[in-house]
């Protein structure tokens, strides 16, 4: 299988660490970001117009959730029934929406609009919401966002706190929530996803 994105964690990430978790090989088609005439060529190919993409057989699947949630189903970590599988969703929904503030936020094209917006995320949005993922775990069981074990809950909380560190250099925002501390510590010394941090392209984001 193929997963093509741009040569960035971004949106790909939680895909490429299910697939790590899991230990399944795939080819990791990175074009160049910022995106330049390599990907203009290929957009009018690509059904949706976006990247990522899962190649898989024979289908090209797209949307960065739908395919980091098939891999998931695929490779056992989506929970162990419908409803734990309903339970991952909401926790990847509701990290997705922190994330997805921080890039709008990041992307805004006025420069001194651009720093209030995210000076705001990272003081008010990011660390409110971690709290609120650490009353969800403390819910569970203080280990696991769903059940007893590993899902892909944790590898896309995983690759969002990769981001905001990268972004803010702040390797202590996570102190106020020591279980979800413990979490992000676990699920980066697990052996597959480790090695793939080690070896992956090493991007700012």
């Amino acid at each position: 299988m193929k997963i093509t994105y741009f040569d960035i964690r971004g949106r790909a990430e939680t895909a490429r660490l299910v697939l790590a978790y899991a230990e399944v090989s795939f080819e990791d088609d990175r074009l160049p970001f910022p995106p330049n005439e390599v990907w203009a060529a290929k957009k009018p190919s690509v059904t949706l117009g976006q990247l990522p993409t899962l190649e898989v057989g024979g289908k090209t699947l797209h949307q960065s959730m739908a395919v980091a949630r098939y891999l998931a189903k695929e490779n056992g970590l989506a929970g162990g029934n419908n409803l734990e599988g309903a339970e991952c969703d909401e926790v990847v929904d509701f990290i997705s929406d922190l994330q997805n503030a921080i890039y709008t936020s990041h992307y805004t094209k006025d420069p001194a609009g651009r720093d209030a917006a995210l000076k705001e995320v990272f003081s008010k949005t990011v660390p409110e919401g971690l709290l609120k993922l650490e009353t969800y775990l403390n819910g569970n069981n203080g280990k696991f966002f769903v059940g007893n074990a590993f899902t892909w809950a944790e590898l896309h909380f995983q690759q969002f706190m990769d981001l905001v560190h990268g972004m803010t250099g702040n390797n202590k925002i996570l102190d106020a929530t020591p279980n979800l501390k413990e979490v992000f510590t676990r699920i980066c010394a697990a052996p597959a996803v480790a090695k793939w941090i080690e070896t992956r392209p090493k991007n700012p984001f």
